[in-house]
């Protein structure tokens, strides 16, 4: 196959999600982070989130994590929040 060549060979896409999931709670308040890094969320609004701990869950298809996160300071209007794992 040249190399701009598409295959139609559906196996060629193995190991690719189609379904993505990424949710934030704090006190009892939903979140919707578009990405997530070790140390940060971005956020398509500012989500002003208050500094302290929340619960970050992540679903790849129907793989689930979860992880409890502390909100570390930031500016409040900011799109980009940092954070750190505590488990």
């Amino acid at each position: 196959m040249h190399p701009t060549q598409i295959s139609n060979d559906r196996t060629a896409f193995t190991g690719y999600s189609a379904k993505v999931r990424i949710e934030l709670v704090q006190n009892g308040h939903l979140y919707r982070p578009g990405q997530i890094a070790h140390d940060r969320m971005l956020f398509a609004e500012p989500p002003r989130l208050a500094t302290g701990l929340a619960e970050l869950t992540l679903w790849v298809d129907d793989a689930k994590q979860q992880w409890t996160v502390e909100i570390l300071p930031h500016d409040i209007e900011s799109c980009r929040v940092p954070m750190r794992h505590t488990n």
